[in-house]
């Protein structure tokens, strides 16, 4: 804080004389006042431009970090998304891979139902003529009887 003080009268300096001290009080007062307000004018525009200063740095300050968190916004979706395509062509690859593995099952399987009908085929004409030769046999007379 600055101030500019009036000095009294030097120790060695004559008195004043009384009459001309309380004529000059007035006159020293105004120009105390006029000091004070010219201090006072400086202090405020210094405050005003520190102020304005501050304002400044914050704003910059504020404008920076909005970014950045945009710019960690932007690159997190980014990341995410790239995760999630990885993800889902994984997730495709597997249910084709998946898909081919039961086609191939599918067509062992009818490959094995395909067998299984030829064998009953088979066998149930085997078993067709076995049938008919036991028919026959029983049927037929037998050759040591006597009749």
């Amino acid at each position: 804080m600055h101030h500019d003080a009036v000095s009294g009268p030097a120790p060695d300096a004559k008195p004043a004389e009384p009459d001309s001290t309380a004529a000059d009080a007035p006159q020293a007062a105004a120009r105390l006042l006029e000091m004070a307000a010219r201090d006072a004018e400086k202090w405020v525009s210094e405050a005003k431009s520190e102020a304005a200063t501050l304002v400044e740095e914050a704003t910059a300050e504020a404008v920076q970090l909005v970014q950045a968190g945009r710019d960690g916004a932007e690159k997190l979706t980014t990341t995410a998304q790239g995760e999630a395509e990885a993800v889902i062509a994984e997730a495709h690859a597997e249910a084709a891979r998946v898909r081919a593995e039961l086609e191939e099952v599918r067509r062992h399987h009818e490959g094995d139902v395909a067998e299984l009908r030829r064998l009953a085929i088979e066998n149930r004409g085997h078993l067709r003529r076995h049938l008919t030769d036991l028919l026959e046999q029983v049927e037929r007379p037998h050759s040591g009887d006597g009749d």
